[in-house]
């Protein structure tokens, strides 16, 4: 059982039920056990799950809670029942505690944002309304202004027995315990505080402001509220089947991220299960380390996939209170944090509860960039970019360190379509359409028009966020032969097309000065289509010029008009250009007007920094996000208005 440093009932919290997991739950072993025993009183755990096969595979319908009517006979009946061939394990039903220190009320700035580079990380992304973060705790005080515009629908998920609950002397349970339903109500305060942590609304001129402005919260209420009856002190518990419960209707509501600040010195088999039905379907899960400051491992923090958090302060020294060990991940600030609280108030917490809720927030962050991402890739991006703390690299005060917002999400961060990306095997890749083109020689890079100086070197994390297209190849509208070959080719799309004769050669209007000799595997790279038997129409890629200034180049049989040479100096080579009459041009329908090619950095003004893609371009709204792309300021092309203003308007790349 976990507990705060300022409540001690560990010997004496606890229930006359015990959990029980058949290997197979059929109504023949349910009798068995209820004959041999003697249990009056059972209810299964797990009555409905959405994800039935993955349910099946963890055994999540096995699990049955029952009820011992003499405690002292517990210990034995666990024995007897981890012995009978049909079980496959029996465990008491714990009880788990929220893990906070109380402080005293304080309206002071908030400290833990600025700790972490939340203020330049929130240039970069403030999340998703299509990000959901549940807080599994003692419920949101559902009404709070702070709070209410991130609320999605929340769960009660407490149901417990008074007579089957032994309570600590001088304590007793109030409020809302009985019964399942929809209202997550809090009547403790510590949900409340650790959801605004994660979500309060930001940029609303009203109290704090969360690690996420935008993301949904989605209350799962399975802590309720324990009062000490002479002081008045209260605090938060919960039972391990409820709170598996609730982390299985969180998975099953649609939550992306789990938040747990609570636990237990106790290791469970229904949680871990839980966590696992969780886990398995890549819903992120954090968790609070405790605040024992002991290294003995905390439930559900220290099960595998869980990112297990502990506390630092304002000087990024581990908090007296935080408990450490080799299963730390991760730390925040947990310190004196300003959050969220009952009666629409604002209220200064420490413990690693508040630690937790800033990791759920960052991964709020990191999915409404990237929902795709696995847990393992998250997990990757946390502890690549945390601040070390400590000894150098992991150890068990501050795991891999102390979270870094900014850093992370720079991480995460999806590249436009037209970046140059370089891995660290200096491998060159293209983005286009969101995924990556590798371009595997020198001369394919060149006669694409391709800057040197536009290469963006990233890290191998990075270059996995994106899927693995066909090679980048040469151009529509390059010629090309092989060293020991007369026979030229034009590649249109991935395609070469063989040009039957030198007669026909002249009649397109192609020079030999601008066929290039490539080798036998970059010949090979371009499938084969039938050869060219006739000079018009002309195919695709080719520049055609008439008695006028105007360029066009064709596509799809339409004519596309070059407006700037600014715009032709992105994708074309003057040399490739083909004069014909205007009776020629005049015969081809208009297409759309080209424009830059995809990456290009343009501005009108300095104070405005856009980068074009997907035909259109995209404000850059400040410094922090032009830095955190790799931008270089002397790729930028100065443009005039006019030319700016052909452009339709994207929105801002962030």
């Amino acid at each position: 059982m976990l507990l705060t440093d300022s409540i001690d009932f560990t010997n004496n919290l606890s229930t006359k039920q015990i959990i029980i997991k058949f290997k197979d739950a059929s109504q023949k072993n349910l009798e068995m056990i209820k004959q041999k025993y003697n249990i009056s009183k059972y209810k299964r755990v797990f009555p409905d799950t959405k994800n039935k096969q993955l349910a099946a595979k963890l055994g999540l319908n096995n699990y049955y809670r029952i009820y011992i009517k003499d405690q002292n006979m517990k210990k034995e009946l666990l024995k007897d029942l981890n012995q009978e061939l049909i079980i496959e394990n029996a465990e008491p039903n714990v009880v788990a505690h929220s893990t906070l220190i109380p402080n005293d009320d304080c309206y002071c700035t908030q400290w833990g944002p600025k700790h972490i580079e939340a203020a330049k990380g929130w240039s970069l992304e403030t999340g998703k309304e299509n990000i959901t973060i549940a807080v599994l705790d003692t419920g949101i005080s559902l009404n709070h202004p702070d709070l209410k515009p991130n609320l999605v629908q929340g769960y009660d998920m407490v149901d417990i027995t008074p007579d089957e609950f032994i309570t600590s002397p001088g304590w007793e349970l109030t409020g809302d315990y009985l019964d399942r339903d929809f209202l997550p109500i809090d009547e403790v305060g510590h949900g409340t505080h650790v959801a605004g942590i994660i979500a309060a609304v930001g940029n609303n001129a009203e109290g704090i402001a969360g690690v996420t402005w935008h993301c949904r919260v989605m209350p799962v209420k399975v802590l309720t509220k324990y009062k000490n009856i002479t002081t008045g002190q209260v605090t938060g518990i919960g039972l391990f089947d409820d709170i598996s419960a609730g982390v299985i209707q969180a998975t099953d509501a649609g939550a992306d991220i789990i938040n747990l600040s609570l636990g237990s010195l106790n290791k469970s088999l229904i949680l871990e299960d839980a966590i696992n039905y969780t886990l398995n379907q890549d819903v992120t899960i954090i968790a609070a380390m405790g605040n024992e400051n002991i290294e003995e491992p905390s439930y559900p923090a220290a099960f595998p996939g869980v990112i297990a958090v502990g506390s630092i302060n304002k000087n990024d020294q581990l908090s007296d209170f935080s408990n450490s060990g080799d299963h730390i991940d991760l730390v925040a600030p947990g310190e004196d944090i300003m959050s969220s609280y009952l009666n629409n108030g604002y209220k200064k917490l420490s413990g690693t509860s508040m630690a937790a809720p800033h990791v759920a927030g960052l991964v709020g962050l990191i999915k409404s960039i990237n929902p795709s991402l696995s847990n393992n890739q998250i997990q990757n991006i946390l502890f690549k970019t945390a601040t070390d703390l400590g000894k150098k690299g992991f150890d068990k005060f501050y795991g891999w360190g102390k979270i870094n917002i900014f850093e992370a999400l720079k991480l995460v961060l999806k590249y436009p379509d037209g970046t140059l990306i370089k891995d660290n095997n200096s491998s060159i890749y293209i983005i286009e359409d969101g995924k990556l083109h590798h371009i595997p020689t020198s001369n394919i890079f060149y006669y694409n028009k391709y800057n040197p100086n536009q290469i963006i070197e990233v890290s191998s994390e990075q270059l996995a966020l994106y899927p693995l297209e066909k090679k980048k190849l040469f151009p529509p509208g390059t010629l090309i032969k092989t060293k020991n070959s007369s026979q030229v080719y034009f590649i249109e799309g991935r395609k070469k097309r063989r040009i039957l004769s030198a007669k026909l050669f002249a009649e397109l209007g192609f020079k030999t000065k601008n066929i290039i000799t490539v080798t036998k595997y970059e010949f090979n790279l371009h499938s084969t289509d039938p050869p060219i038997k006739e000079s018009f129409p002309h195919l695709n890629g080719t520049l055609l010029k008439g008695n006028g200034p105007a360029i066009y180049v064709i596509e799809n049989g339409m004519k596309r008009y070059i407006p700037s040479l600014n715009i032709f100096n992105t994708l074309y080579r003057s040399q490739n250009i083909i004069k014909v009459p205007d009776e020629i041009i005049n015969k081809y329908q208009d297409g759309p007007i080209k424009l830059f090619k995809d990456g290009t950095l343009i501005r009108s003004n300095p104070n405005q920094i856009y980068i074009f893609y997907n035909y259109s371009k995209h404000l850059i709204p400040n410094f922090d996000v032009f830095n955190a792309f790799k931008f270089k300021y002397k790729n930028i092309i100065k443009v005039s208005k006019n030319e700016l203003e052909l452009i339709p308007t994207g929105p801002p790349l962030i």
